[in-house]
């Protein structure tokens, strides 16, 4: 249903040029549908090589939740992200892409997370 109601949406008006389409067709990535308007990213960094083995080995990711510049805050295009695109430390783009599969982020405490 949804797929059909952007649809409908890309259709609906005519243009001026002549040509039916108002913007992209949604794309598939493995099957599913990806909307680039409805698709949310988080982006993180790994300050080490190490850090990054631990984030792939474990298949978490920690984000800051504190009161400092750069905290997550949790809203809904944070809540409902599809993937986390990291950057490791001494590289100049973010390469590494991961789905996420959890139904939403998970609150640990720093006692907790010194203990994985």
């Amino acid at each position: 249903m949804f797929l059909l109601v952007k649809s409908r949406q890309i259709y609906k008006n005519s243009k001026e040029d002549g040509t039916p389409l108002h913007e992209a067709l949604p794309e598939y990535l493995n099957g599913a549908v990806l909307i680039p308007d409805d698709t949310f990213v988080l982006v993180g960094y790994s300050t080490s090589e190490e850090r990054f083995r631990w984030y792939e080995d474990n298949n978490r990711y920690i984000f800051r939740m504190d009161e400092e510049t750069g905290s997550l805050e949790l809203h809904s295009e944070v809540v409902n992200a599809k993937y986390l695109l990291l950057r490791r430390s001494g590289q100049p783009y973010a390469r590494d892409l991961y789905e996420i599969k959890s139904r939403g982020p998970k609150v640990f405490s720093s006692q907790y997370l010194n203990q994985l």
